[in-house]
């Protein structure tokens, strides 16, 4: 086994990753078994099947019964995955920034098409707004109503595969992630957990008791069981009566870049913010 494919069965600690390991991971960690990944090899995915093709990586995913299929556009992989989804197996499908156009009439068609209960379905959408100025994913999901959580960085992406395959039970449909095209292009260094088949007894009841509050209030109201998950995330908010001048809501990496500017000026712990992981609804 190569150090990629150990790198993805690593259980703790920190591992370097680059976005499609990072995906990869994600996958392999999530509650739900996803069967099927699919889509085309361009727009910073590419590098999905870069980390999947490696030796030992195609192994792993074979034992969890993970399925990676190459298509010739965005329209296509949701196809593919969406059939996966209404076989009753958990899929994960990505679209380009500039073929989301094109899937918007797949995606609308499915807007009254109910996902089976249990089975979640996940859609990395790439936001590119220096390649495709005009077409805005963040637009796009509140315009057809599809849940999504924007990622802040590769961290974020791999943890809201599993959150998104959540939500996706929740809402009976499919769920976006937004991920802008820097993300997709990074390798960072992320904490691992460890594989939902991997883990051991202890890990496992762990992870439960974890997750037990949200999964307990899991309804079919998508913004009540995001709050469980405490998908928004708060800090140095001010107490009570408290009155501060300024304050930051951030999306997506402005969380990271914002963060960094606030602990080189030295305002640590002074700067109330506001990280929106949910962005629609």
């Amino acid at each position: 086994m190569n150090e990629r494919a150990v790198a993805l069965s690593q259980s703790e600690g920190l591992v370097l990753l680059s976005s499609g390991e990072a995906v990869l991971k994600g996958v392999l960690e999530a509650e739900a078994e996803v069967g099927m990944l699919a889509g085309p090899a361009r727009g910073g995915f590419e590098l999905i099947f870069d980390g999947a093709e490696r030796t030992g990586v195609d192994s792993i995913l074979r034992e969890y019964n993970v399925r990676l299929q190459r298509t010739a556009d965005a329209v296509r992989g949701l196809r593919v995955a969406r059939a996966a989804a209404e076989r009753g197996m958990a899929s994960l499908a990505w679209v380009p920034n500039d073929e989301l156009d094109e899937c918007v009439s797949v995606l609308t068609g499915w807007r009254d098409a109910h996902l089976k209960s249990g089975v979640g379905m996940v859609i990395l959408l790439e936001d590119n707004p220096a390649g495709c100025p005009v077409t805005c994913p963040r637009q796009t999901s509140q315009r057809l109503e599809l849940v999504a959580i924007e990622a802040s960085d590769l961290e974020s992406l791999k943890i809201a595969i599993d959150e998104a395959l959540r939500l996706s039970e929740v809402a009976h449909a499919p769920v976006g992630i937004v991920v802008h095209q820097r993300v997709l292009r990074a390798c960072e260094t992320v904490r691992a957990a460890p594989n939902s088949k991997s883990e051991s007894l202890s890990a496992m009841l762990a992870r439960r008791r974890q997750r037990e509050v949200a999964r307990g209030a899991e309804t079919n109201d998508v913004l009540r069981t995001s709050r469980r998950m405490e998908l928004n995330e708060f800090s140095a908010m001010p107490i009570r009566g408290e009155r501060v001048a300024t304050g930051f809501v951030t999306v997506g990496p402005a969380e990271g870049a914002m963060r960094h500017l606030v602990d080189v000026l030295g305002l640590h712990g002074r700067v109330p913010m506001l990280h929106l992981k949910l962005i629609e609804p």
